[in-house]
């Protein structure tokens, strides 16, 4: 009875043993269980953390950037076309250059044109003795051209005074340009009606008449002055 009994406790004991290392490891095994899971889901967050961050770096490197890139672009293009624009000034085509030429060539001629007209009596050009006005303009000795030159020699001693009539409208202008440009546009009537008013004019003023009753033979000859 004793050795059942004895029998009896260490089965009991043996039973006991063995429950609590199974609840043991069940428990280890549940831990264990519990720490896996837990590293994993640390894992699978850390990589997807470090590439947001990655991406948000990454956008802000680009974005500090983009103002600088721009900047540039603009100041090459800005400076692109400073430069254009200088070859633009600074550069003439060829047709400019050209039209450049053609132009003084084109003023050249009208000026040597001018000039042998005035070397020529203007009402009569085939006249071949001539006398020249103050103004540097030739007249024949026919009487409507004397009467020309007499007016300039008369506008000469008033300095080329404003020339006008009794109720104050202007004949002539002031300056030699304005008197030659009348006697040579004007009719021969009006030219003797000016030639009256300037004389008038001359009374007023105090001013003598210039006397050029001595230059009536005093005449040149254009071809002399032609060569």
């Amino acid at each position: 009875m004793l050795l059942m009994a004895a029998f009896t406790q260490i089965a009991m004991m043996i039973l006991i043993s063995v429950i609590t290392l199974m609840t043991l490891q069940m428990v280890l095994f549940t831990e264990a269980s519990n720490l896996t899971e837990s590293a994993t889901v640390h894992q699978v967050q850390e990589p997807t953390s470090l590439r947001e961050e990655v991406a948000e770096r990454q956008q802000e490197h680009e974005q500090r950037e983009s103002p600088v890139i721009n900047r540039h672009q603009r100041n090459h293009c800005n400076h692109r076309n400073q430069c254009n624009q200088r070859n633009h000034i600074h550069e003439p085509t060829v047709t400019e250059e050209v039209q450049s030429v053609g132009t003084d060539n084109t003023v050249q001629q009208e000026q040597q044109e001018a000039f042998h007209q005035s070397e020529r009596c203007p009402h009569h050009p085939h006249a071949h003795l001539v006398r020249f006005d103050p103004a540097g303009q030739a007249w024949c000795d026919k009487l409507d051209c004397w009467d020309c030159y007499r007016l300039m020699k008369i506008g000469e001693a008033l300095e080329y005074r404003c020339l006008t009539d009794l109720g104050g409208k202007v004949v002539i202008d002031q300056g030699m340009a304005a008197w030659s440009a009348f006697v040579l546009s004007q009719r021969p009537f009006l030219v003797v009606v000016a030639t009256e008013k300037a004389i008038a004019l001359c009374k007023a003023m105090g001013i003598e008449v210039p006397d050029i009753s001595g230059e009536v033979k005093r005449l040149v000859e254009v071809r002399q002055l032609i060569m």
